[in-house]
């Protein structure tokens, strides 16, 4: 046993097993593995911290193992169905949701007894940031499910052979299980943003969720679009988070068929032409009657979720806007640059176009331009930190163009550092080179 938990820790040896055809040595490792798990965390009782401690690195090593082979162990996938049926949600919990993400495809009548009733059962009876990892898990799962297919699908392989698959699944059966993967995760989707009064964090990993359900076709060769449910859909389109509209966007990008066009409706009519709360044919629309709109007292309410007045992006109008009246500032506390004729607007252009020609130059160019951008940007921090200076800003609005400038300085330092270390080296090798010869001449 002592051999076999060895094996977990040594990349040659599991290069060997990724690479050896006798399906032996795999079967043994599957085997031994089973039997551990099962013995030390089904059948025991004893959970001190000693034990607890050495649980958590066992699963480490488990997790690393299947990262590095890119599958899952068979006895694993046995393990987890029979673990989440009496888990508390809480004990190794990133190890166990790390495991369960790399179970391989199932029949639906199989996941839907062994997967969806327990893990339902413990999203809905916990916390938020539980529900979050729930949901990121079910994504590395759709993940690697279609990386499976993306990959072996449209090769001449085995499915039954030991590292690829338990089961050989046809491509309809492939498909359902995506389905109901999807279609599971929408419906806890909907109720656990229900629950938690819409939060952002949960709406932003059901929502990266669905960006791996968007891309489905393009990115792995899936035949499948499916669309995100209406309580998915509608609290992301008036979010207050910037980070959520443009998710949403993402998903709803290239999609063509009878719901999207329903969705693109409502977006279009929201976002663009300022025609929300109008009537909308999905049963979960924000359709509201415009009597208890007028009752509101909200002047131009229909206005008040397009581009213009969305509140997810009133946050860059208002650093706009602070931006613009700073510089004004700048401009009136140095009166020498209205008598050079640069006014606020102009400096905000020559700023902006300083820092975007440098940052091109030192992220494309090689060499002696490199330094040079980065002393320029440096010069222009300088002259960002002395305008806060002049005008009195707390240290919260010049914070990063510190930061900023310090990092610049340490690249400089260390780039100059470099380049006189090649000199001295050239010059010691100089040196050699002239004592060599002269001893070739006195001999």
């Amino acid at each position: 046993p002592a051999q076999m938990g060895s094996v977990l820790n040594s990349p040659l040896l599991l290069h060997y097993i990724n690479c050896v055809t006798d399906d032996s040595v795999f079967l043994r490792l599957d085997y031994w593995l089973g039997h551990a798990l099962q013995e030390e965390f089904l059948f025991c009782k004893d959970a001190n911290k000693q034990n607890t401690s050495e649980a958590m690195e066992f699963f480490n090593k488990l997790i690393t193992a299947q990262h590095f082979l890119q599958e899952g162990f068979s006895s694993c996938e046995t393990f987890i169905y029979k673990f989440l049926h009496v888990w508390n949600g809480s004990e190794y919990r990133s190890q166990i949701l790390s495991l369960l993400s790399w179970i391989p495809m199932a029949p639906v009548t199989d996941m839907k007894q062994l997967l969806c009733e327990p893990l339902m059962l413990l999203f809905f009876s916990s916390s938020v940031f539980f529900k979050c990892s729930v949901i990121e898990c079910l994504n590395n799962m759709l993940v690697n499910w279609l990386t499976w297919h993306s990959v072996y699908a449209t090769e001449d392989i085995d499915m039954n052979l030991p590292g690829h698959s338990p089961m050989n699944m046809t491509l309809s059966e492939l498909v359902n299980s995506v389905i109901e993967l999807v279609q599971f995760t929408g419906r806890i989707s909907t109720i656990g943003l229900h629950l938690e009064g819409y939060n952002t964090l949960l709406l932003h990993f059901v929502l990266s969720f669905y960006e791996t359900v968007s891309d489905m076709y393009l990115k792995y060769d899936m035949p499948l679009v499916i669309m995100p449910p209406g309580g998915v859909f509608y609290p992301a389109l008036i979010s207050l988070d910037p980070i959520s509209v443009n998710q949403l966007c993402h998903i709803m990008y290239s999609k063509t068929y009878s719901e999207y066009n329903q969705y693109v409706v409502s977006m279009v009519n929201c976002l663009w032409k300022s025609k929300a709360f109008i009537r909308d044919n999905h049963p979960m629309g924000i359709e509201i009657n415009p009597k208890l709109l007028n009752e509101t007292k909200v002047a131009e309410y229909r206005n008040s979720f397009n581009i213009v007045h969305h509140p997810a992006l009133m946050g860059y109008a208002i650093d706009f806007f602070q931006k613009k009246r700073a510089y004004k500032s700048y401009a009136k506390a140095l009166p020498a640059l209205k008598k050079m004729g640069i006014s606020s607007v102009l400096l905000r252009k020559i700023i902006g176009s300083v820092e975007l020609a440098c940052g091109i130059v030192l992220t494309l160019v090689p060499g002696r331009p490199k330094d040079v951008a980065n002393f320029l940007l440096l010069l222009v921090m300088l002259a960002v930190l002395f305008f806060h200076q002049l005008v009195g800003d707390p240290l919260k609005r010049y914070a990063h163009a510190l930061v900023f400038g310090i990092l610049l300085t340490c690249r400089l330092l260390i780039a100059r550092q470099t380049e006189e270390r090649a000199d001295s080296s050239e010059s010691r090798n100089g040196q050699v080179d002239s004592q060599e010869q002269n001893k070739v001449k006195v001999s």
